[in-house]
């Protein structure tokens, strides 16, 4: 399977709706609920929350005795296949990445009951829990600060937990692939970090509350040699102080 082919361009055209209940690999289970380009997932009862840029899905999970890492899936055009591959989250992710790919089949267009949305919203969970949650949903135009409005959903709950945790303060961090220079990848990181808290207290979260840093590619999650890695590494984390 040929990755690289989809370029680093990703479409700007709405991709069908992820929401359902998939089969990944001919054996697991893989639930996923989209809410605008935010989707909350579940692989064999363990949540994650990811998001939705262009036809790619992006996310971290937990794949049990396989590890952890980031993930990308290229979602078809008539919406019932996912195509990609996850990175190991190890030390040497970058260096010398281990890719195992990952082709998913959907089963149905509803998903099947996770524990763990039970409990709790799964943004505000892993905010809860892990204090840093990557917000795949947020997406820029190309080389731009400017959020697109398919971002709204996703900066809006994110600003409504903020609500209802009136006491967290939060770092928004700004990271990028490693296309450009390091001072333009920095800029540009920055400057997302700033549009998405101006974002936010444009939406009543006090601004003391907020901090926006851009870490540029310093960070990478993945390999920069391959668009779907460059994919992953385009993102924006939220820290809870």
């Amino acid at each position: 399977m040929e990755l690289e082919a989809y370029g680093d361009r990703l479409t700007h055209d709405s991709a069908p709706s992820v929401t359902g209940s998939w089969t990944f690999n001919a054996a697991g289970s893989f639930e996923l609920k989209q809410d605008g380009t935010t989707v909350a997932g579940c692989i064999d009862e363990r949540p994650f929350v990811g998001g939705i840029e262009g036809r790619v899905l992006k996310f971290a999970a937990d794949f049990g005795e396989n590890g952890k890492g980031p993930a990308v899936l290229v979602i078809s055009g008539d919406g019932k296949r996912l195509a990609g591959g996850w990175w190991r989250a190890d030390s040497k992710v970058v260096e010398h990445p281990t890719i195992a790919l990952l082709e998913a089949t959907k089963k149905s267009g509803t998903p099947q009951t996770c524990a763990a949305w039970k409990l709790k919203d799964p943004l505000e969970s892993e905010l809860e829990q892990q204090k840093r949650v990557r917000l795949y949903g947020i997406n820029f135009d190309i080389d731009s600060d400017q959020i697109r409005a398919e971002s709204k959903p996703t900066l809006d709950k994110l600003a409504a937990i903020l609500k209802t945790n009136a006491a967290w303060k939060i770092t928004i961090e700004g990271h990028t692939d490693s296309t450009a220079s390091a001072e333009h990848n920095q800029q540009l990181s920055a400057r997302r970090a700033e549009s998405v808290k101006s974002y936010l207290a444009a939406a009543g979260i006090e601004a003391s509350r907020l901090t926006a840093t851009g870490l540029g590619a310093t960070q990478p999650l993945a390999t920069n040699d391959t668009s779907l890695g460059r994919a992953q590494n385009r993102r924006v984390e939220i820290v809870r102080e």
